[in-house]
C-alpha cells in the first residue's frame, strides 16, 4: 500500500500547477475557453495518466516477486480502479 500510495503521490504532482491555475481564474472569471490555454491543462492530465500507468506497475514489480506482464497487467487494473470508484471528483 505504501508503495502505491506514494506512486499515486508522484503521479499526482504534475496536476498541481493547472488545477491551481485554472481554479483561481475560475474564481475571477477570467478563464479563457479558447485558445492555446485550454490545451495546457490536458497536456498535465496526460502526463499524469502516463505517470500512473508506469509508477504502478513500478511499485507492484518492486513490493511483489511477479513478471513484467503480471505487474503490469495488476498496475493498470490499480489504476482503473483508483480513478473510476475511489477518485471521482
Amino acid at each position: 500500500m505504501a508503495a502505491m500510495g506514494l506512486a499515486a503521490a508522484v503521479a499526482t504532482l504534475p496536476t498541481l500547477i493547472p488545477d491551481l491555475a485554472t481554479s483561481t481564474l475560475e474564481i475571477y472569471d477570467t478563464w479563457a475557453t479558447a485558445g492555446v490555454l485550454t490545451t495546457v491543462p490536458w497536456l498535465y492530465i496526460a502526463l499524469y495518466v502516463v505517470l500512473f500507468l508506469v509508477y504502478y506497475p513500478l511499485s507492484v514489480a518492486a513490493v511483489h516477486d511477479v513478471s513484467r506482464g503480471r505487474a503490469t497487467a495488476i498496475g493498470f487494473s490499480g489504476y482503473f480502479l483508483y480513478q473510476g470508484f475511489i477518485f471521482i471528483r
